[in-house]
């Protein structure tokens, strides 16, 4: 993991869509200290982050247009393995995390003051995009600030969560969520809470473990129906509720 990586992907968060700041933050956590590379096929990339392999492809394609991400092909004889992802890294980050520099702080070269970069504040500026595409809808909705997500969701799992599986990457299952119609507030939030109630402290593996019971509030939500939580339902056989 690169410390320095996922520093310079929070400062950039404005200038991308939802997609991309999806794809970047497990490519920052896996990065190399130094290099900034990481090694994902498009079909890992997807399963992270919940979005589908052609939205994943075209906002690869986009973010190696705008400079933000290379990618170099890898094959053992003609088995196409995982490529290689690499963050390019800005001129002012230095190449180690361990090197007193941080994303965002221009180095001065000797006797003088650089520049102020353009864009946001060290990091290079990226154009907006003017071709359609299918997250255009979750352009137009407010950002989501992943960091908040994140506090929220493992603060409702409230210790069920395995301690190995609270990192930031893990916020990617949300974020799926959301891209799949879920609410932070009446979905998602409920459900990790009402299925976290019946588990042992550090037992569920992944976030992932709450994707049923999401996706149900969500339905049940679309249809009109009461949430799970509220009518006290649950998925479990009832068979405490017979009668003999």
């Amino acid at each position: 993991m690169s410390n320095a990586a996922l520093k310079y992907v929070r400062t950039m968060e404005s200038q991308l869509s939802s997609a991309e700041r999806a794809l970047l933050w497990p490519i920052a956590d896996a990065a190399n200290n130094h290099t900034w590379e990481s090694r994902f096929s498009r079909k890992t990339l997807a399963k992270l982050t919940g979005l589908s392999e052609a939205t994943v492809k075209r906002a690869l394609s986009r973010l190696e247009e705008r400079g933000m991400i290379r990618r170099t092909p890898r094959m053992k004889g003609r088995v196409q393995l995982p490529n290689i992802v690499a963050i390019v890294k800005p001129e002012c980050v230095d190449s180690a995390d361990s090197k007193d520099t941080t994303p965002g702080v221009a180095l001065s070269p000797p006797g003088g003051h650089p520049e102020p970069p353009r864009g946001s504040q060290c990091a290079p500026y990226i154009e907006p995009s003017l071709e359609p595409s299918e997250e255009a809808s979750a352009e137009a909705a407010p950002r989501v600030d992943v960091e908040a997500v994140y506090e929220r969701v493992i603060a409702a799992a409230n210790g069920s969560l395995n301690p190995l599986s609270r990192h930031m990457t893990a916020v990617n299952d949300v974020l799926g969520w959301i891209n799949a119609g879920a609410d932070l507030e009446l979905d998602i939030i409920p459900a990790v809470k009402r299925v976290a109630h019946r588990k042992p402290p550090g037992s569920i593996k992944t976030l992932g473990y709450f994707a049923g019971a999401v996706a149900d509030e969500r339905d049940r939500r679309l249809k009109g129906l009461p949430a799970i939580a509220s009518t006290g339902h649950s998925a479990q056989p009832r068979a405490h509720m017979r009668r003999y």
